[in-house]
């Protein structure tokens, strides 16, 4: 949908690093070029390619794209990485934005997305960050070529994003029932019960307040399921023939029905009654 509202050259990647690294030189070089999308570069072994880059008067404007609703710390620093990276291969970057989506944009069914995305200068934030990159390129550099860390898995595993090595690192002797099946477990609780107890049946009652973790906690010390009497009194009342209707939402990025905001839930039309 970027590339659609601020259209520009797609530099492609199927034919491999090398040829994107090529393309792009050759679109930066010619002046009827205004936007690049995807534009690759390498510098002191970090490769990047940038969302949207805008040729301005007196050099280049970077562009990054999300699909939240606002800015996040963690954008911040993918932005000024692709700057290091940049300016180290010779660019003139006079501004820096993060384009996300606007929740108060309104679909109205007509095809028309303009003001969808919308863009903040985030000029100081980057700057502020850019000396400190070539410490920590170094750092991580370090660490990759060192030995494997012996850390434990905890809050960091799946902050900003879900880490692609947890299923390497989740321990082979998992107990049967581990803490993490206690539902909507959240931080810091979930780091606190992990770091003392490695089976749910080892936590005391005290220790939990929430009513459904403590339910959980006794059907699976006792082995035997809990009932509750009062629901199913009343659904014993619900007279014959009875109808059940399942239905399922979807959020969408990008709104497909006239009316809908971005990540507006939207009801599902495919449900299916069934008749018992």
């Amino acid at each position: 949908m970027a590339r659609r509202l601020f259209p520009g050259s797609l530099v492609e990647y199927k034919s491999g690093l090398a040829a994107a690294l090529e393309t792009t030189q050759s679109l930066i070089a010619d002046s009827n070029v205004k936007v690049i999308h995807e534009a690759t570069f390498c510098h002191d072994g970090i490769l990047v390619r940038v969302d949207i880059l805008e040729r301005n008067s007196d050099g280049w404007i970077l562009t990054e794209v999300k699909g939240s609703t606002s800015v996040k710390s963690h954008y911040l620093h993918d932005a000024a990485i692709q700057v290091w990276v940049l300016v180290g291969s010779g660019l003139n970057i006079k501004s820096v934005r993060l384009m996300h989506l606007n929740n108060q944009f309104v679909y109205m069914g007509d095809g028309k997305y303009d003001g969808l995305l919308v863009s903040q200068n985030i000029d100081a934030e980057v700057k502020g960050i850019l000396g400190s990159i070539q410490e920590q390129k170094d750092e991580l550099v370090a660490a990759l070529n060192g030995d494997e860390p012996d850390i434990g898995m905890g809050p960091q595993c799946d902050k900003p994003y879900v880490c692609e090595f947890c299923s390497y690192c989740m321990p082979e002797n998992i107990p049967e029932y581990p803490v993490t099946i206690l539902p909507n477990l959240r931080e810091p609780k979930k780091s606190d019960l992990t770091s003392r107890y490695s089976d749910v049946r080892e936590i005391p009652e005290s220790e939990l307040t929430n009513a459904n973790h403590l339910r959980v906690l006794r059907v699976t010390k006792n082995g035997e399921e809990e009932v509750d009497i009062a629901e199913a009194s009343a659904l014993s009342e619900l007279p014959w023939p009875r109808y059940y209707l399942d239905f399922e939402t979807v959020a969408l990025a990008v709104p497909r029905w006239e009316g809908t905001k971005p990540y507006m839930q939207v009801l599902n039309r495919h449900h299916f009654p069934r008749h018992f």
